[in-house]
């Protein structure tokens, strides 16, 4: 690995102690501010979705009840830290609860 990465990005260390330690200093950026206005969209979305599920008067009790609770999760999850990983399974359950016997209109 260290043979692709640009010799001024590798330090060796030599005082270790007889360990070999190496650091890699790896040069990229990362844009937060981007990927969370993307997710705070994609949640505003799911939310009216799990929103309009819970109103409908088609809609099941047992479903109801399903999408209060990813409705309480989506709403957790959009005061925390988002995460790629939750935003993809809160986005399963929202489907799952559309595709649901008794859809809404």
């Amino acid at each position: 690995m260290a043979e692709k990465l640009e010799k001024r990005s590798v330090r060796r260390s030599n005082h270790t102690g007889g360990a070999r330690i190496i650091h890699v200093a790896l040069r990229f950026t990362i844009h937060p501010e981007e990927k969370r206005e993307k997710y705070v969209e994609l949640l505003d979305q799911m939310i009216k979705r799990v929103e309009k599920i819970i109103n409908s008067t088609r809609t099941k009790t047992r479903q109801r009840l399903r999408a209060i609770q990813v409705l309480t999760d989506l709403i957790k999850t959009s005061y925390g830290m988002i995460r790629d990983v939750e935003i993809k399974e809160l986005e399963r359950e929202v489907t799952s609860l559309e595709k649901e016997k008794g859809k809404t209109s």
